[in-house]
C-alpha cells in the first residue's frame, strides 16, 4: 500500500506540473449534477483542507463505476482530466484552506445571512454583488456573510428597489472629496471654522450659505454658518442623510477632505441599525 500511494503521488505531481499553466475555470453557472461533498469545492475527504489527500481521493473517485459525482467539478457528468486540472488549480489557489468563491453555487443568496457552520460561510451566489460587497468589507468573503454583509448587499446591489431605505451612494467606499477654498489652511476666514467677521474665503460657499442664513454675510460667520457650509459647500458623501448621521458621530468625516475607513464603518453601523 505505501508503494501504491507513492506511485499515485508521483503521477499526481507530474499532472500538477502540467496543469500549473491552466486557468482555473469558475464553478458552473447553472449546476445540474452538482453534489455537495466536503467543506468546499474540492474538499473530497471533508476535512476542511485542500491538499494532496483530495488529489489521491480524486483518483479513486475517477476509477469508480459509476463515477463519484463529488469529483465532477465542471458539472459535465464526467470525472476526467479536466476535473483533475480544476482540483489542482483550486488547491494551488487556496494555500490549503477552504475559501469562499463569489458566485459559487454552494454559497447562499447575497440577501440571506450565512451561519458559521455552513459549508461555505463567506461570499454569496451573485458574482458581481459579492465582489462589490467584499470590496467594502473583505470579511464578508474571508470569514462570514453575516447580517452586515446582507445590509450592504441590499443597499449596493438593489439601489433602485421600491422601499423606504436610504440608498447608500458612496458612503461605504473610501474616497476623497473637495472642500471649500482655504479649508484647513489656518486662514482667518476658513469656511469650515467659525470667525467673527462675515463671509468666508470661498465666494461660492459664501453665497450658498448666505442664501440660507443672511446673517452669515452681515454679522459673523458663526457655528451655524459653519454647519451650513458643511452641508452646502462640500459633498463628503453622496447621501446627505448618511453624511449627517456619520458626521454627528465622527465630525472628522466632514472636515478632513477624506471619507476614510472609519467613516465607512460608521455608515455601515447606521445602515444595519437603522
Amino acid at each position: 500500500m505505501p508503494i501504491l500511494i507513492a506511485i499515485v503521488g508521483l503521477v499526481l505531481t507530474i499532472g500538477a506540473r502540467d496543469a500549473e499553466a491552466q486557468a482555473c475555470p469558475p464553478p458552473p453557472e447553472i449546476p445540474v449534477n452538482w453534489v455537495l461533498c466536503g467543506e468546499c469545492r474540492g474538499d473530497l475527504n471533508g476535512d476542511g483542507l485542500l491538499n494532496e489527500l483530495d488529489l489521491m481521493l480524486f483518483e479513486i473517485y475517477r476509477e469508480q463505476i459509476p463515477q463519484n459525482p463529488c469529483a465532477d467539478f465542471n458539472d459535465n457528468g464526467l470525472v476526467d482530466t479536466f476535473d483533475q486540472q480544476i482540483l489542482i488549480c483550486v488547491i494551488d489557489e487556496s494555500d490549503g484552506a477552504c475559501i469562499a468563491v463569489c458566485g459559487d453555487p454552494l454559497n447562499q443568496s447575497c440577501f440571506d445571512p450565512a451561519n458559521p457552520g455552513d459549508p461555505v460561510p463567506g461570499g454569496c451566489t451573485d458574482t458581481t454583488c459579492c465582489a462589490t460587497v467584499c470590496e467594502v468589507d473583505p470579511q464578508c468573503c474571508t470569514d462570514l456573510w453575516d447580517i452586515t454583509c446582507v445590509a450592504i448587499a441590499t443597499e449596493i446591489c438593489q439601489p433602485d428597489s421600491p422601499d423606504t431605505r436610504v440608498d447608500v451612494g458612496n458612503a461605504l467606499r473610501i474616497h476623497e472629496y473637495t472642500q471649500p477654498f482655504g479649508s484647513g489652511s489656518g486662514l482667518p476666514n476658513d469656511c469650515l471654522a467659525a470667525h467673527p467677521t462675515p463671509a468666508c474665503a470661498d465666494g461660492r460657499c459664501t453665497n450658498l450659505v448666505c442664501v440660507a442664513d443672511p446673517a452669515c454675510c452681515t454679522t459673523s460667520w458663526d457655528d451655524a454658518c459653519v454647519a451650513l457650509a458643511r452641508v452646502h459647500c462640500q459633498s463628503p458623501c453622496t447621501t446627505p442623510r448618511i453624511q449627517e448621521e456619520v458626521c454627528l458621530l465622527r465630525p472628522e468625516c466632514c472636515e478632513s477632505g477624506l471619507w476614510d475607513e472609519a467613516c465607512t464603518q460608521f455608515a455601515t453601523l447606521w445602515l444595519t441599525q437603522g
